[in-house]
């Protein structure tokens, strides 16, 4: 009977950069993101099947992983998980899609800055909209267009879930129930000043015999 391999170090898990799941120990795999972002992932056996389950991130030890990992309990189809876990999953299967990996680190930037503070243990059926009003009031008349950003893929999150579970009942993340609950925004439209003469002078000389190039001329000129 082949020997079950060694769990790996401290030293080795830190060392572990390329994206992907690594195996640390039975049971236990360090999930690497292209962005670099590390998860703890649990193998777990629901209905005969072997599946995945997240039991945390990077900043977890891999001593404590280890326990989670063996403690880690089948998925209830019938009841909602809580936010940060179905989050971590959203992002797990809808990531491969995302060409961008800047796309990538915005979803996780904006996770750990502003979502997952304020709603990695709530359970997602039990969260309300005056929860999300509370983490998009401080960035709404500021920062309008990353608050708007942040609602939608709560919305996102919460939607999937919903599909697991099969319910059939609003998103509290909807911009109808949430936009009540913040003050009202005011689209400001701002315009670039217009240049002078020797600005629009020196940008004519660099333009070239390219046809987008040339429109640009024309409307300078008209």
């Amino acid at each position: 009977m082949p020997k079950a391999p060694t769990p790996l170090t401290a030293k080795q898990i830190n060392a572990l950069t390329d994206s992907g799941r690594h195996r640390v120990s039975d049971g236990l795999y360090l999930r690497v993101t292209p962005s670099g972002s590390r998860y703890w992932d649990a193998r777990i056996t629901v209905d005969g099947r072997r599946t995945w389950r997240t039991i945390g991130d990077g900043s977890i030890s891999a001593q404590i992983a280890r326990r989670l990992a063996i403690n880690a309990e089948p998925i209830d189809t019938n009841k909602a998980r809580k936010f940060g876990l179905v989050w971590s999953e959203y992002i797990e299967k809808n990531g491969k899609s995302w060409k961008s990996v800047i796309h990538h680190r915005q979803w996780e930037q904006t996770g750990r800055d502003y979502i997952l503070p304020m709603l990695s243990d709530r359970f997602v059926d039990q969260i309300r909209p005056e929860h999300i009003a509370a983490i998009l009031a401080p960035l709404w008349l500021d920062k309008h267009e990353s608050a708007r950003r942040i609602r939608g893929r709560i919305e996102l999150v919460i939607d999937y879930e919903y599909a697991r579970l099969g319910l059939l009942q609003v998103n509290p993340a909807e911009l109808k129930f949430v936009g009540k609950l913040l003050p009202k925004h005011k689209q400001i439209e701002e315009h670039h000043a217009a240049p002078t003469l020797d600005e629009l002078q020196a940008l004519l000389k660099t333009l070239s015999d390219d046809a987008s190039h040339q429109c640009l001329r024309w409307v300078a000129i008209t």
